[in-house]
This record gives C-alpha cells, sequence and structure tokens, in this order.
C-alpha cells in the first residue's frame, strides 16, 4: 500500500560503434560544476562540493505525473499491477526542489518514469523551482536532450537510449554529446550481480579483484527489466564511457527501495574505478548507512537517500541526511 504524504519547510566490454576512445586520468568523484552551464543559480554554485567530499543528491521520482518511490524493478511494462510502492504525494514536484534548492543541494535527479506529458509536465514543474540545480531522465534522447537544458536541467540523464540490441551505441552517445555537450550528460548505469557462464575467459579482465568473473555486476536497462552483458567493471569501460559524459549514476538494482542496506562491494568498486564523478542509489536506510558509505568510498562517490526518508514516508529524516552532508563541509 502505497503511503501519502505532506512535506514541511524542513562479459566483456560490448561496444556498438568501433571507435577509438581516449582514455581520462582517475580523478576525484565528488560532485563538481559543469563548466558550461547556462542555468546556474546562487544555491546550486554555493554548494560545489571540493575534493574527496560524498554529497548528498536528492531525488524526485515521477509516476503517473505524481511524485513517487518505487521498489526496484517492480515497474513492469505488461502488468500494472505489480508495480510495488513505497510512497506516492499529490505534492507537486515543485515543493521537493524548492526544498533541495533551500537546502543547497544541487545535482540531484529528476527521473519520469514512464513516457507521458503527466510526467514531463511534472519534471518540468520540478525544473522551474530549482533552474541548473537539478539533472532530468526518462525517455531522454538527441533530439529532446538541449529542450530539457533549455527548461533548466543542468544535465540530462540516459539509460536504455544508449543501448541497442543490448549492446552499447557509441554513435548514439557521440550524437548526444554534440547536442548538448559532454559536460551535460550524465550516463546511467545501473546494475546488479548475474551469474557468468563464461568466467574462466574473462576473470583477467576486471579491473577490481572485488567484481568477481564468475558472479560481475551487468547493467540493467529499459526499466531494470533487461539484464544486458555488459560489465561495467571490465575492459577499462568506465574509462572509455567517460568520453561521453559529465557523471555516472549507478544504482544498485537489488537494493533499491528495499530500505536493507548498501551494496559496500558496488560502493567500492565505483569509488576505485570511476575517473569521473558519480552518485550511487539503493539500501541506505539510516545514517549509520551514510557513515558506513562514506568509509567504504573514503569520500569519492556521492549518494542519493529515497524511499528510507521521512519526506518520503520512511523513518530516516531528511534533515539529518542534510546535517550529515553538511559535517562533511566543515
Amino acid at each position: 500500500m502505497a503511503a501519502a504524504a505532506s512535506i514541511s519547510s524542513s562479459s566483456s566490454f560490448t561496444l556498438r560503434a568501433d571507435k577509438h576512445v581516449h582514455f581520462s586520468p582517475h580523478r576525484s568523484c565528488s560532485y563538481r560544476k559543469p563548466s558550461r552551464r547556462r542555468h546556474v543559480s546562487a544555491a546550486a554554485a554555493a554548494s560545489s562540493s571540493s575534493s574527496s567530499l560524498s554529497s548528498f543528491r536528492p531525488c524526485i521520482d515521477i509516476h503517473g505525473g505524481k511524485v513517487k518511490q518505487i521498489v526496484g524493478a517492480s515497474l513492469l511494462d505488461n502488468d500494472a499491477t505489480a508495480t510495488l510502492e513505497n510512497f506516492s504525494t499529490d505534492d507537486k514536484p515543485s515543493t521537493f526542489a524548492t526544498k533541495y534548492r533551500d537546502d543547497q543541494l544541487p545535482g540531484g535527479h529528476v527521473i519520469m518514469l514512464g513516457k507521458s506529458q503527466e510526467n514531463a509536465d511534472a519534471a518540468r514543474d520540478a525544473l522551474a523551482a530549482f533552474p541548473g540545480g537539478l539533472h532530468v531522465g526518462g525517455g531522454i534522447t538527441d533530439e529532446s536532450a538541449a529542450e530539457w537544458i533549455e527548461a533548466g536541467a543542468s544535465h540530462v540523464i540516459v539509460t536504455s537510449y544508449a543501448f541497442t540490441d543490448g549492446m552499447i551505441d557509441l554513435d548514439k552517445l557521440a550524437r548526444l554529446r554534440d547536442a548538448v555537450g559532454k559536460e551535460r550528460v550524465v550516463i546511467d548505469l545501473s546494475c546488479k550481480r548475474v551469474p557468468s557462464s563464461d568466467a574462466t575467459t574473462t576473470s583477467e579482465s576486471s579491473e577490481s579483484s572485488l567484481d568477481d568473473a564468475s558472479n560481475p555486476y551487468c547493467v540493467c536497462i529499459d526499466r531494470w527489466q533487461t539484464v544486458t552483458d555488459v560489465r561495467p567493471f571490465f575492459d577499462d569501460w568506465l574509462a572509455r564511457l567517460a568520453e561521453y559524459c559529465d557523471e555516472f549514476l549507478v544504482h544498485a538494482v537489488a537494493n533499491e527501495g528495499l530500505r536493507g542496506g548498501i551494496d559496500e562491494d558496488l560502493v567500492r568498486l565505483l569509488a576505485a574505478t570511476s575517473p569521473i564523478p558519480v552518485t550511487y542509489a539503493g539500501g541506505v536506510r539510516d545514517v549509520s548507512d551514510l557513515e558506513r558509505f562514506y568509509e567504504v568510498c573514503e569520500g569519492k562517490v556521492d549518494v542519493t537517500v529515497g524511499s528510507a526518508l521521512d519526506i518520503f514516508g520512511g523513518e530516516l529524516k531528511y534533515d539529518d541526511v542534510v546535517d550529515w552532508h553538511k559535517r562533511l563541509r566543515m
């Protein structure tokens, strides 16, 4: 049963195209302001985090034109009754965006769960309340990306768009980069562990012993209904994709929406291998999880908290998460 509430002011690397890709040097994964942004608010500019300081990245998930929190991969194309909602509210998305703006929390994401006019209108409502302070994703392509930047998004987020027939499509990513600039693109690489049938041939390709070749992380697309063969921690995969985007967004698919704790192996891998800023989402339930997250990633990864927050019907106080974010900067 969905809750209703109001908030107060408080494998190996698979490529579609055979292209030469330059490699980026590894650097800190904390939030940084893009070098070219037409919609930069004072709040966003004031909150750019410094090196090796994790940031809290807030979120606004939109389904049916409403702000909701939905459990993991329960949103199915062919069965609406399978959708498990942790939270739903009639409060406008702009109510949440205004709160994030006032608390100086740039870099959060607005995700449209499903292609519809009501979802697009709701996303625009959020972006208008915090211009230059939010990323937006959900069905965005190279043809529509510039429109969302003009609507106030600092970045556009793409997931399934980047794939064709289960393979990374570099031609698409190049078109998106040309349309809005690399510095305005976020690639969503949400993933989960999947047993591998060819572990013996890939075991030496991993960038980290944390990602077991017999049970590697694989990227999930199509609202996480499709598990691809793309393994983000093998064959310099992250460094290659970093040529096409400014940041990565990675949900731990098996943990998302369940409030059962973070995926520590995934957090470690992101901290150790991502050459650009990266945000992790999935499983945070209390402040102790945030403290553990910071310890595991050594401040190199940002974090999103959704269903666990009291503003989304959970028990973790939003104000406590903001305090955690600010304490890191004291």
